[in-house]
């Protein structure tokens, strides 16, 4: 009838309905465990009065109510009066709380069994409720055995698999069976760890089966809003985010509160090694961590995401691609830029300007740049645009071709400069644009004039601080984003339920004596609402009592909720 389990209790609310000795077994049980204890009775034993006036217990001198098991996780009642155990039961099965009346089986839900510790080995010994002095039997024999004796193995075999799990190595599944033996003992017990063999290397290999998915995500320009379904997706549930030095805080913000955020990002002259990156993201993956590969623009353009995929491959490490949106084409169309157009230009190029002055290798083919029709994009030459228009001017492209130059293109910082190929660096320079920037060279340049539909929004480059909760900041944030801002979200309220609703839950059973109701804000209805459908209730515990609300928004919430009267 019983299903075997061990329950977490740290932290959990755990209610102990009655004082006497069976009451106080079970509270200092409860408090072993670091449970946050309640004891409920009118009277209580010295050493259960000595824990509520040092603190470890909360005591409220009564007898049970209805009400008293609202948010625990299990109850323990030792009250000694039918009446109430069944009172007691009732409430628990309403609520879904877990209970032990003691003595009395068929009132339970769960049971508590007889126990030997001995160091990190727990034995539980139960006869289901049938005879409790027969388990107390067993436990007494097995605590004078030699059999207890072998939980001082524990912290050793510990070790042992720990040291295993770091160095990426398993064994087979029997092996820590075979090492479990008398002799074993016998040295941890007199202090022989030096005479404790290792694990022979023909039973060890390559533990593979832990290792994680690593997800090369694309980022985008800049702009959160630009982030794929499926990069979102994967930043939110990520266990560790190795990003690069431009991602936008905003996007790093939505990593859940207890993912590891790694900067991995390189500067000019500095930086991390791509060969110390690599190591990092299959070393992490190792551990069994999902990772995030978070990557400017799209991670395989321009952004060596082929040289990770290409070291997570030779490391048997699998990997997904999540494309991102590239700069190439997203800091022009901020700007108002189509990169093509039916009378302006059918293609566009897309090369890399960081090797423009290195000359040979992989450097760009300038005099074929500057002879091929369509519009040209270069991506990272902000260093080097003088030698790159001077280049592509000295193989045949016009020095009066309209140019423009989108620094931090979709940033609400984001600026534009414009004019011919040959002034372009000097205008953009004097402008006071800088890196990162998108060069753009071709004839829709000049379309920009009528398109330039980003940086001619209200609010842009304006930042706003927003002090309203997590919850509600969302909504007013995306507004101010859409008029260009870029909203600052430091709460300065936090709304959480509280520990004990019992006060809350007397005065909804008394709401019907009430004449009015007055809510100061949306999380106070909604608040109401849900402690109403938590305990089995609903709109009609209000009926006869009139509602009022501070503010348009706090009534938007009682409308919403169409259950509620208005």
């Amino acid at each position: 009838r019983y299903y075997p389990a061990f329950i977490d209790v740290r932290g959990r609310r755990c209610v102990v309905i009655g004082g006497g000795a069976l009451g106080e077994e079970k509270v200092v049980k409860l408090l072993e465990c670091d449970a946050r204890v309640i004891v409920i009775a009118p009277e209580v034993t010295s050493v259960v009065k000595g824990l509520a006036a040092k603190g470890k217990v909360e005591w409220l001198m009564r007898q049970y109510r209805s009400g008293d098991l609202a948010q625990a996780f299990i109850a323990i009642a030792s009250t000694e009066d039918d009446e109430i155990d069944r009172q007691i039961y009732g409430e628990a099965e309403e609520r879904n709380v877990l209970l032990n009346v003691v003595d009395v089986t068929h009132l339970c839900t769960f049971i508590a069994p007889s126990v030997a510790r001995r160091g990190e080995v727990t034995v539980a010994t139960s006869t289901g409720g049938a005879s409790p002095a027969l388990a107390r039997t067993f436990r007494e024999k097995l605590e004078s055995s030699r059999i207890l004796e072998y939980a001082d193995l524990a912290p050793v075999l510990a070790r042992g698999r720990a040291e295993l799990r770091q160095r990426k190595l398993r064994v087979a599944p029997d092996h820590w069976q075979s090492c479990i033996t008398e002799e074993l003992l016998d040295l941890v017990q007199r202090g022989a760890m030096n005479e404790v063999a290792d694990c022979p290397e023909s039973e060890v290999e390559e533990d593979l089966s832990n290792v994680e998915k690593v997800s090369l995500v694309g980022a985008g320009p800049g702009e959160p809003e630009l982030l794929t379904v499926k990069g979102l997706r994967l930043l939110e549930t990520a266990d560790v985010i190795v990003h690069d030095r431009l991602i936008n805080n905003r996007l790093l913000a939505m990593a859940r509160p207890d993912a590891e955020v790694v900067d991995v990002g390189k500067i000019p002259g500095g930086g991390r090694r791509q060969s110390d990156i690599n190591n990092f993201l299959i070393s992490t993956a190792r551990q069994g961590k999902r990772v995030v590969r978070l990557k400017g623009g799209d991670p395989f353009v321009f952004g060596r995401g082929g040289e990770e995929a290409d070291a997570l491959v030779a490391a048997g490490v699998p990997f997904e691609v999540v494309p991102g949106v590239t700069s190439a084409v997203a800091a022009p169309a901020y700007a108002g830029i189509p990169l093509t157009h039916r009378e302006h230009a059918s293609s566009f190029t897309v090369v890399t300007g960081s090797l423009s002055g290195k000359g040979g290798g992989n450097s760009p083919d300038w005099e074929t740049l500057a002879k091929t029709p369509g519009t040209l994009v270069i991506l990272m030459g902000w260093r080097n645009l003088s030698d790159i228009a001077a280049k592509l001017i000295a193989n045949g492209r016009s020095g009066a071709t309209p140019s423009a130059v989108v620094s931090w293109g979709s940033e609400p910082w984001q600026m534009t400069a414009t004019g011919r190929l040959d002034s372009i660096a000097d205008i953009a320079k004097s402008q006071g644009l800088e890196a990162p920037a998108t060069v753009v060279v071709g004839d829709v340049v000049r379309l920009r004039e009528r398109l330039n539909w980003f940086e001619s929004l209200p609010l842009l480059g304006r930042r706003v601080l927003v002090t309203r909760t997590r919850n509600q900041a969302g909504l007013l944030s995306r507004h101010l984003g859409e008029l260009g801002a870029t909203p600052i979200e430091i709460p300065t309220i936090d709304v959480r339920p509280p520990h004990d609703y019992s006060k809350l839950d007397e005065a909804l059973a008394e709401v019907s004596e009430f004449d009015w109701i007055v809510f100061a804000s949306a999380n106070a209805v909604r608040a109401v609402y849900d402690r109403l459908v938590a305990t089995g209730r609903d709109s009609r515990s209000l009926h006869g009592v009139s509602v009022a609300t501070i503010g348009p928004a706090t009534a938007d919430a009682i409308v919403s909720l169409e259950s509620l009267p208005i």
